[in-house]
């Protein structure tokens, strides 16, 4: 096992010498990346921070991420007149005007992506065919001044209802007005290579056949400025003055000559002469010179001085791919951008030289910095000190370690002495007594010291220190910690393996820090230990992970430690291998974690260094981060910014006298002063929303969805329908120095309920937005602490026609409908129980009535029947007796009937009452 973690070590630290250096700071941008045309003829960059591009094939629009191409289509006539872009030009309305190859001037409305065309063969001009543009300048009343391939100056003047609007049609030459100008040489036109606006209306021309002038408010003819020797100053290959003609320079082959104040200067340049240079005016304070080698950027005043512009004093050498180089210009945020001639482009990031890497395919395992400044580093064949003129002198006599001993650790002491250990590791077994060798200030082997029995060092992990009063303390392994003091030559043991578990693994020490009041504190691969009373009673305290307790040690490999530059009596800052930084507060004994979730770069933390404004560099497998413990953000540098490598080692981290930082890596040393660093990251960058989706399908302006009439970076406000409410909003920080590192956060009003950190992560994702109306604010960062501000988008998701206010609406009236045709049914059912009732109540008293009716009859009928009978009877009876008496049988019949009448009466009582 031992041999196998040597051979990781040894493959882990050991770079071929065969690899090939890339040149630091240069980013290619190619077709592969999304760029149209490897032919690059001009770049600008708008008020927004975009990038725009005039190639071979195309316009194109780039946001740090992306590439926006604009094209020529045969059945739209708003878009570019032909693909061949070769000239632009951003006016002060922000108007993207783009000059072609054969097919006249374009203006592009950048808002909603409209291009209207005009051709400059028209007109005052002749019916010849297009001229090819090479360059559009503005001057200050607002016209465009167009130089052309084929020596002809035109001067575009535009109407007032054109000054800073878009034409409505896609061919508006007639409403243009095109004054051509000559710009001649004896019998030959010269074409002017660039146009520069002086005080007094002039217009300044150079040309390859020297410097012409002519009031850009009344242009004729132009006259020549007699400001070189004609016989030395002809077919010039590059040209500048400036606004106040106090310099002007032009190069001629190989030679760059210059003027001020009547007097003429020579410099050379590092060309053979038959590339083409380019001047340009990057600002109004400096000058670039650009060759396919070398970038040269100075004042006026310093280049004036030059007596050769040299690799020595450029500001940076080419990348060898770049071949031809075709434009030059410099963004906002002080990027050099270089368009090549058909291989793309190349960006600068001037960060770079503030970073500085040395000794490229060597890998470095420690670093040592004495009291004077000196700095050692420990490589794979051995200690070697290290110079800024990228030199290593080897220290070690070849003779000084045994065969298989390697020394892994130097300390240079207050008195000049340096020390360092013999592991006395063999192969595949440990061999010999380890050792504490002295050296002389001029590495000559003095001595040699045995450590203690059973006190052994490390395989990787070995750390020492010296305190003030000049003590050596050694963190051996397995708990064991030795101090040996160089006055007496005696070692001293603190045996502090009793706080460690029995796991029986070797435990070897990553760290030491040693504070002012006597606590030590030592970073294991087994945790971080607390010594107090270090020099009186020592009582030892371990701290680990424990999976139950969040506020515990997060990883227990600790590599590197480092005092809080604010507040070193509360906080200790670890540095473990996996589990990221955390801090430990003193007085409380938590810990807080910062991983990627917080901006840190990567988890496995080798070195923490504290500069001298109070913030924090850790070394890690993805690059540096500068880290702020006030505002608790980070900031990463790769090696896109000058870095060695993104990769660094273990226990190669130190801090200079001067305040610089040192940081060893797979591929190199870097060393940088901190606060050069941190003086650029003070200014917010500019945010803008590049790209929507709507349901997984990217949205164009004027697109058959209707969704945008402009660009979504020009857009405030969507509106959208209900089953349109699956978005993705790509975002955009106009800052193109490193665009992989730059930070978003964003909330959407209603839906998050704060700032979601979305870190480098620069898109926004809604699923199944519900109808409603929303904010979207946005903001973007380049170092996580200094931000942007928001800029907002309104959303409104429409309701479904079911849920519009007018069918709402309907809804109500439906409702209604139904509630009065309800009432009406109650009320014609209460209407007919009321007559149902009625005509019970009358039945019921018709049958009373009946009833007492019947009764009545009944009644009268027995009363009238019963003195009938009794008339009847005598009277039956007094007839028998007396049968002649004839009024007898009379009243005996009549009363008869009388009876009879009186028995139907009774009968009909009898029906009515139901008998």
């Amino acid at each position: 096992m031992r041999f196998l973690f040597f051979c990781q070590f040894i493959l882990l630290v050991f770079r071929y010498e065969g690899l090939i250096a890339q040149s630091k700071g240069w980013q290619e941008l190619t077709i592969s990346d999304g760029l149209s045309q490897g032919m690059i003829f001009d770049l600008k960059q708008d008020q927004k921070g975009f990038i725009w591009i005039a190639t071979k094939d195309g316009l194109n629009r780039y946001d740090g991420h992306n590439f926006k191409v604009f094209t020529h289509d045969s059945y739209n006539p708003y878009t570019l007149s032909e693909n061949v872009c070769t000239a632009l030009l951003i006016d002060q309305h922000q108007r993207i005007w783009i000059g072609t190859q054969s097919k006249g001037l374009n203006l592009l409305n950048p808002r909603t992506g409209r291009i209207s065309h005009i051709k400059i063969n028209a007109g005052a001009i002749d019916n010849s065919s297009s001229f090819a543009i090479t360059q559009l300048v503005e001057d200050p009343e607002g016209n465009i001044w167009i130089g052309t391939e084929n020596d002809r100056l035109v001067k575009l003047s535009l109407p007032p209802s054109l000054r800073s609007e878009f034409p409505d049609q896609p061919d508006f030459t007639s409403q243009v007005k095109l004054t051509p100008v000559v710009v001649r040489e004896g019998d030959e036109k010269t074409a002017p290579a660039v146009m520069t606006f002086a005080a007094q209306h002039k217009l300044l021309a150079s040309t390859w056949k020297g410097f012409y002038s002519l009031n850009w408010q009344k242009p004729h003819n132009a006259r020549k400025l007699q400001l070189f020797d004609p016989n030395r100053v002809h077919h010039t290959m590059g040209a500048y003055a400036d606004s106040l003609q106090n310099y002007w320079f032009t190069i001629v082959r190989n030679k760059l000559f210059s003027w001020h104040q009547g007097q003429i200067h020579t410099a050379y340049l590092k060309t053979d002469g038959s590339i083409r240079v380019h001047l340009k005016a990057l600002d109004g304070q400096r000058i670039a010179v650009l060759t396919t080698d070398n970038l040269w950027i100075m004042s006026p005043e310093e280049l004036f001085r030059q007596d050769s512009l040299t690799n020595q004093n450029a500001y940076v050498a080419l990348p060898p791919n770049t071949f031809g180089v075709s434009s030059l210009f410099e963004d906002q945020t002080g990027n050099i951008w270089i368009g090549t001639m058909g291989y793309g482009l190349r960006k600068f990031n001037p960060r770079i030289r503030l970073f500085h890497s040395y000794l490229p395919n060597k890998s470095l395992s420690h670093i040592a910095i004495n009291q004077q400044g000196r700095t050692f580093l420990r490589l794979y064949e051995g200690f070697a000190e290290f110079d800024r003129q990228r030199q290593l002198v080897p220290l070690m006599p070849p003779n000084t370690a045994l065969p298989n001993r390697p020394e892994w650790f130097v300390l240079p002491d207050h008195q000049g002495f340096f020390w360092s250990f013999n592991t006395s590791r063999g192969v595949t077994a440990e061999i010999g007594p380890h050792e504490l060798l002295k050296f002389s200030p001029d590495w000559k082997l003095l001595r040699r010291y045995t450590l203690p029995a059973d006190c052994r060092l490390g395989v990787i992990g070995n750390q020492a220190l010296e305190d003030s009063s000049g003590a050596i303390w050694i963190g051996a392994t397995n708990g064991k910690l030795l101090r040996f003091d160089p006055q007496t030559e005696q070692f001293q043991v603190v045996d502090y393996g009793s706080v460690f578990p029995k796991i029986g693994a070797k435990i070897e020490v990553y760290s030491l820090l040693l504070e002012s009041g006597g606590t030590l504190w030592i970073g294991t691969q087994q945790g971080l230990v607390r010594i107090r009373s270090l020099f009186q009673k020592p009582a030892f305290t371990l701290f680990r992970n424990l999976t139950n307790d969040r506020q515990s040690l997060t990883e227990d490999f600790v590599l590197s430690l480092c005092l809080d530059p604010r507040q070193p009596n509360q906080y200790l800052w670890i540095g473990t291998k996996g589990g990221g930084l955390d801090r430990f507060n003193k007085q409380t004994g938590q810990f807080t974690h910062f991983t990627e979730a917080q901006g840190l770069p990567n988890k496995v933390v080798y070195g923490v260094l504290a500069d001298d404004s109070g913030n924090l560099w850790v070394s890690t497998n993805q690059g540096i981060a500068q880290f702020n413990p006030k505002t608790s953000k980070f900031r990463t540098y790769t090696k896109n910014d000058g870095l060695q490598d993104n990769e660094f080692n273990n226990q190669s981290y130190a801090k200079a006298p001067t305040g610089e930082l040192l940081f060893g890596g797979i591929n190199g040393l870097t060393i940088f002063h901190p606060s050069e660093i941190v003086a650029g990251n003070q200014k917010p960058p500019k945010v803008a929303i590049v790209g929507l989706k709507i349901n997984n399908k990217a949205i164009d302006v004027g697109g058959p969805e209707e969704i945008l009439s402009e660009g979504i970076d020009y857009t405030t406000s969507l509106d959208l329908r209900h089953d349109q409410n699956l978005l993705t909003l790509e975002f955009g920080v106009m800052d193109h120095t490193n665009p992989s590192g730059n930070r978003y956060r964003y909330r959407l009003d209603g839906i998050d309920q704060d700032w979601v950190e979305a870190g480098t992560n620069r898109f926004a994702n809604y699923a199944q937005l519900p109808s409603g109306s929303y904010r979207l604010a946005m903001m973007g960062s380049v170092d996580g602490e200094h931000w942007s501000k928001p800029i907002e988008l309104f959303i409104r998701v429409r309701p479904p026609f079911y849920q519009t206010w007018w069918a709402y609406l309907c809804y109500l009236v439906v409702l209604g409908l139904l509630i009065w045709q309800f009432i009406r049914l109650q009320a014609q059912r209460l209407l007919l129980q009321q007559q149902v009732v009625f005509k019970q109540q009358e039945a019921s008293r018709l049958q009373e009535l009946d009833t007492l009716k019947t009764q009545f009859f009944t009644n009268i009928s027995h009363e009238f029947r019963t003195p009938l009978t009794l008339i009847l009877g005598p009277l039956s009876h007094r007839r028998e007796k007396v049968l002649q008496e004839p009024e007898l049988s009379m009243m005996e019949r009549n009363g008869r009937r009388l009876m009879n009448l009186i028995n139907q009466v009774l009968d009909l009582s009898k029906l009515d009452g139901g008998s």
